[in-house]
């Protein structure tokens, strides 16, 4: 009997050993339609995940050994921030041709991809500070939004309009006037 419960307990430890050695963090989670992205770290790096909600199926969208974060979908796209190359750039990967598209090729970190449609906006140091860019998957063009010497954060995208954080206060571009436009007041409600 005694024999039996040291199994027993050797059992439990050994499965408690192998689900941690499984199950890591994840986060970042957004969602489209029936599929849901994340990052996950149960390969001990930060790597892509999605669940397709119809069917029930989880897959692993990316897995090398650097780090893929930040993720964000629409339609058939995923895009993150990717370590691979050294420094973080942007990539998108199209789940019906099941391809991995690098977006960025900048030397400096393009980091928080957002996309909607065949656009793309990220954060971008290239400049010495924080900019936003938008690349039009359709044209395969980049173009830099912002070109102040304070740092723009944190973009959004929807239709035709960009938000995204500058010193504390929120601004919106529409695309297709190319106009910027502040939305609240400045820090500290200062009006400067």
């Amino acid at each position: 009997e005694s024999k039996a419960i040291f199994f027993g307990i050797f059992f439990v430890i050994f499965l408690m050993t192998i689900g941690n050695a499984t199950a890591g963090s994840e986060s970042n989670s957004v969602i489209y339609e029936d599929r849901i992205v994340w990052q996950d770290d149960s390969n001990g790096n930060w790597d892509i995940q999605m669940y397709n909600i119809s069917t029930s199926a989880k897959i692993q969208i990316t897995n090398d050994e650097a780090d893929q974060q930040n993720p964000d979908i629409y339609g058939d796209r995923i895009v993150w921030q990717d370590n691979k190359s050294g420094n973080w750039d942007i990539q998108m990967y199209d789940i019906s041709s099941q391809t991995e598209t690098r977006i960025t090729t900048s030397g400096s970190n393009q980091i928080n991809p957002a996309i909607y449609g065949d656009k793309i906006v990220w954060q971008d140091s290239r400049n010495g500070n924080q900019d936003i860019y938008i690349y039009d998957i359709s044209t395969s063009t980049e173009t830099q939004i912002t070109n102040n010497s304070s740092d723009q954060s944190n973009p959004d995208i929807y239709a035709d309009r960009i938000v995204w954080v500058e010193d504390g206060t929120l601004y919106m571009y529409n695309i297709s006037t190319s106009t910027e436009t502040r939305i609240t007041s400045y820090f500290w409600g200062s009006d400067h």
